[in-house]
């Protein structure tokens, strides 16, 4: 009996995490909250009873329009985590068929700042193939979006900080050796001389790097340190 109520009690989580990310997207997370409400009036139900013995969501205050309660979950990641089991293919994210320019119709969930700890998570999935997430990962490398390099830079500091959900990326060291070079610059050996990039594209990359696979990054900031002549690079990198 439990096992059964307990799957019952996690794709009816599954089915709340997306939507109120969902619903957040457009109205707020207050507006969410109240969702929930009306998604679930009543905790008597067999997985409503479970999940909250569980703790998975808790109960946080009153309708004041009824005798409902206002749940939430225990903590975002539990829905970020709960939200990216729902998801089967990376094409939610973004559109496969994408080529240069938006996909008329489709959603860019990887441009949405709310749906990053859920792609996150979704790489981090035991139950997903590897080949699955090395063509997502491949495809935010890739990905051109038609106005400069702007979608292209997000997308691509999108990947670096999700193969540290997926440390068997093929092209893991090549991209944190790119976003350490976004975040520090490189010397051009034409020119002798040691180049930077424009602030946004520095500060992006600098904020990322703690988020990608340590140990690659420590290796090409110490490498920074031993060779570069620029004092703020070392400084920073040294930290």
């Amino acid at each position: 009996m439990f096992p059964t109520r307990a799957m019952e009690a996690l794709e009816q989580l599954i089915k709340l995490a997306l939507m109120l990310i969902e619903i957040r997207l457009r109205t707020g997370l207050l507006n969410a909250v109240t969702v929930l409400i009306k998604y679930r009036t009543s905790c008597k139900t067999s997985w409503a009873d479970l999940v909250l013995r569980l703790g998975w969501l808790n109960r946080v205050g009153r309708d004041g329009r009824g005798d409902s309660s206002i749940f939430a979950f225990y903590h975002a990641t539990f829905q970020e985590y709960f939200a990216a089991l729902t998801v089967e293919d990376w094409d939610y994210f973004m559109p496969r068929n994408h080529v240069n320019f938006p996909v008329a119709g489709m959603r860019y969930r990887i441009f949405e700042q709310q749906w990053k700890q859920v792609i996150l998570c979704w790489l981090g999935r035991k139950d997903i193939k590897a080949q699955k997430k090395e063509e997502f990962i491949r495809a935010l490398v890739e990905f051109k979006g038609g106005v400069r390099d702007f979608y292209g830079d997000q997308a691509y500091l999108l990947a670096a900080a999700g193969i540290n959900q997926f440390k068997a990326c093929s092209l893991a060291t090549e991209m944190v050796r790119q976003v350490v070079k976004w975040g520090f610059g490189y010397f051009n050996t034409e020119k002798q001389e040691w180049r930077t990039f424009l602030d946004p594209i520095k500060e992006a990359a600098r904020e990322v790097i703690p988020q990608t696979i340590r140990p690659l990054a420590i290796a090409v900031l110490l490498e920074i340190i031993r060779t570069t002549e620029n004092e703020n690079s070392r400084r920073w990198g040294g930290r």
